[in-house]
């Protein structure tokens, strides 16, 4: 209320993705200053509204809906809502109601993106407006430490999705597929320190996982951990110790914590322990090093654990990407898929395990064991 009163002209909101869910008390409280359910005659509602993000999608089509809930239009809760709207729908989106029963999601983006999003939204890509080195990706297979409790856990998983059937929620299973990631992370902890110990120059390594990185850190024998649990006014000392000292190597930070608003541009190799589940979280992080400041090419190192969920993860990855690329860059779907990261990690897995089938003779689809066996 006392920022209708003020009468504000602009409404600036930087960081604007952590708007996206209209159900938090954050978002809740910027729409009732741009579209109040009820104002006084003295309000004085902001005629200019900016959001500014670098990550306008983190998970899919209801962020999008979010922003145009916050940026003043009707509040639309999910992509269902669009469809139980019915005719409602082509005053929300012109033209696009037809769409919504004869074309597959993929052409309903595109429409999106050129009837809707395209009037709204100001597109800058890094390499448009910024003189930054390249970025690289290279993948790391391993062989988990870990192996033996992984494959426990992974039939434990299938023996209870089977048994529960159409009674699982999603909630409890994705509990259950962080409890594999759990397992296959540590399981990384080992090989992924022999690996560090020859890589010359300072290092940033980011996990989902603390204990993974304790553990880590533990194996390196040095290191600067940067998790929720420091404290404040510690991390920008961290922060600064890790760009000044030639001395400390490693950075190891959670996704949450250290993949995002910071600068790490002394180091130009990222190793990403684990995935996170949505391309955002993985972008900004790897973007923690490829920064105004960085003079060298970063290498973005993935690593992957065989014969586990990792797979999955990109797989998911993958297609939320190329969702992305069509609803915000306006891409066709298959030139989405083509320039995912995820997908091209992807196809290096499988390129490097078809290569492990054909020096055995075998012919068919390769299975993630064959590439275990072969390596």
């Amino acid at each position: 209320e006392r920022f209708r009163a003020a009468g504000f002209n602009t409404l600036i909101a930087d960081e604007a993705h952590m708007l996206r869910n209209l159900d938090t008390e954050l978002t809740q409280s910027f729409i009732s200053i741009v579209a109040p359910e009820t104002s006084k005659s003295t309000d004085k509602l902001p005629e200019y509204r900016l959001l500014v993000t670098g990550t306008p999608i983190v998970n899919g089509m209801p962020d999008i809906l979010a922003f145009l809930s916050v940026l003043g239009e009707p509040v639309i809760k999910n992509w269902l809502d669009l469809k139980r709207a019915g005719l409602t729908v082509r005053s929300y989106v012109k033209g696009l109601a037809p769409a919504f029963r004869r074309s597959n999601q993929s052409e309903m983006l595109q429409r999106l993106w050129q009837q809707r999003l395209s009037s709204f939204m100001v597109r800058r890509l890094k390499k448009d407006v910024l003189d930054l080195p390249a970025k690289v990706y290279e993948t790391l297979p391993v062989a988990i430490s870990t192996a033996d409790e992984y494959a426990q856990a992974e039939s434990n998983f299938l023996q209870y999705m089977r048994a529960e059937g159409v009674k699982v929620t999603e909630a409890a299973a994705l509990q259950k597929l962080n409890e594999l990631h759990a397992i296959a992370a540590l399981g990384k902890v080992a090989p992924v320190a022999d690996y560090l110990k020859n890589i010359q120059g300072k290092t940033i390594i980011f996990c989902t996982r603390i204990e993974s990185l304790e553990n880590l850190r533990k194996a390196l024998g040095s290191g600067l951990l940067f998790t929720g649990a420091l404290a404040k006014g510690a991390r920008q000392a961290a922060i600064d110790k890790f760009q000044d000292d030639p001395s400390e190597r490693f950075f190891l930070g959670t996704y949450e914590a250290g993949g995002v608003g910071i600068t790490l541009t002394s180091s130009s190799k990222v190793i990403l322990l684990d995935l996170p589940w949505t391309p955002a979280a993985k972008g900004q992080a790897e973007d923690r090093a490829h920064r105004v400041g960085q003079k060298t090419t970063v290498s973005v190192v993935t690593v992957i654990a065989k014969g586990t969920i990792d797979e999955h993860t990109l797989t998911i990855l993958a297609k939320k990407e190329a969702l992305i690329a069509q609803m915000v860059d306006g891409k066709d779907r298959e030139l989405a898929r083509k320039t995912s990261v995820a997908a091209e990690v992807l196809r290096s897995i499988r390129a490097q395990a078809s290569q492990v089938g054909a020096a055995q003779g075998q012919t068919g689809p390769i299975r993630w064991v064959d590439f275990e066996q072969g390596s």
